[in-house]
């Protein structure tokens, strides 16, 4: 009659590192019986495991030459690689979504990982200036944020092996928004009654090509003057400039 054959249980073991497949899996051994003894027990298992699921094949042959088999199944989990995502020189006066989706280069069984494959969550504090969409994996930065340097890290974990996980970090390089200072004509005051010019110091200047703004609100701008201020010349909070009466004649320039 035939022998008896019941295979060890199945196995799952995670890739060697760096690497997308698996050695030195350790099978366990069978349970054989046969009335007239066992000749040998064999097995087709590969030395190297890809990602996924493999079926080894184990046979057991009696000494009259009579066989039997059964299968074990070995499940090799792919790793998962979250990779830091780093933007430089990002306009903080504008703002806008930084990184479209942190899952751009990150890897899950050596390839692109697939959104509905892994869950995302965030893995530390997140400045208040960004928001980020666990759903989506996208970042944005608030319109006015300050320049400077903003981080935090995410973690992706597997839905099929929850336990299959991996941390990064995002860094977002936050610069000022470009400003534009020209010079400006304010025109002519008569110096014997003196007055206030209409035009503001800040007329033709620029914060990240658009009109500059004095005041205090997020993107607004401090005027300051950095050159003396000439007797009889006052510098109002909106730019402009009065002349007191019986200020002498001539050009007067304020940088």
């Amino acid at each position: 009659q035939k022998p008896t054959i019941t295979c060890p249980a199945n196995v799952t073991k995670t890739t060697d590192a760096n690497s997308c497949t698996a050695t030195g899996v350790i099978l366990g051994t069978p349970t054989t019986a046969d009335n007239c003894g066992v000749a040998s027990v064999t097995n087709n298992a590969p030395g190297s495991y890809p990602i996924g699921l493999t079926t080894v094949t184990w046979t057991v042959t009696d000494n009259s030459g009579n066989t039997e088999t059964c299968t074990q199944n070995v499940n090799i989990v792919g790793p998962m690689l979250a990779k830091d995502d780093n933007v430089a020189s990002f306009n903080g006066y504008v703002g806008g979504t930084a990184v479209s989706n942190v899952l751009n280069n990150d890897l899950l069984n050596c390839n692109a990982v697939i959104g509905n494959d892994v869950t995302i969550t965030l893995a530390s504090s997140l400045p208040s200036v960004l928001s980020f969409n666990t759903s989506t994996g996208s970042v944005a930065v608030n319109p006015n944020t300050p320049a400077g340097t903003y981080t935090f890290d995410y973690r992706i974990c597997e839905n099929l092996n929850s336990t299959n996980c991996s941390t990064a970090t995002v860094s977002i390089s936050v610069v000022a928004p470009s400003i534009d200072a020209v010079a400006d004509n304010l025109g002519s005051i008569n110096g014997n009654t003196g007055g206030t010019t209409t035009v503001s110091l800040i007329a033709g200047d620029t914060v990240n090509g658009a009109q500059a703004v004095i005041g205090t609100n997020a993107g607004d701008v401090k005027l300051t003057v950095t050159t003396p201020i000439a007797a009889g010349l006052t510098i109002n909070t909106n730019g402009t400039v009065t002349v007191a009466a019986n200020t002498p004649a001539g050009s007067y320039n304020l940088e």
